[in-house]
C-alpha cells in the first residue's frame, strides 16, 4: 500500500512493519498494534484477495507459486494485490490512522 503526502514520496505499508529484531521497545509495541490492525483488516476484505495478499506479502511466496496455486495469471495476481492494498488502506484509514 502506498501513502503519499504533499511533497513526499510514497511509502509502502509493508515496509513500515518493524524488523522482528528491532531494539526499540516503543517501535515494537506500535508495530505489534499495526500488525494486529492489518490482520483484522485482512479478515474484512474479500477472502481470495486476503489469501493472495498474505501469500505474497506475509509468507513471501514467489509470484509463479501463487499463480499456480491459486490458478490465476500473473496479470490477475497484480490486480488482486492492488485491490487488496486499496481495501486494506481504506480499512486502516478508518481504524488505525484515524485522528
Amino acid at each position: 500500500m502506498n501513502y503519499v503526502g504533499e511533497g513526499q514520496e510514497g511509502f509502502r505499508l509493508e515496509e513500515q512493519v518493524a524488523n522482528a529484531r528491532s531494539s526499540s521497545a516503543d517501535f515494537s509495541i506500535e508495530n505489534k498494534e499495526l500488525g494486529e490492525a492489518i490482520l483484522a483488516c485482512l479478515e474484512q476484505i474479500h477472502p481470495k484477495h486476503s489469501e493472495i495478499f498474505k501469500m505474497k506479502t506475509l509468507q513471501g511466496y514467489d509470484n509463479e507459486v501463487i499463480c499456480n496455486e491459486m490458478r490465476i495469471t500473473s496479470s490477475n495476481l497484480w490486480v488482486i494485490i492492488h485491490r487488496a492494498r486499496k481495501a486494506l488502506a481504506s480499512c486502516l484509514d478508518s481504524s488505525w490512522f484515524k485522528t
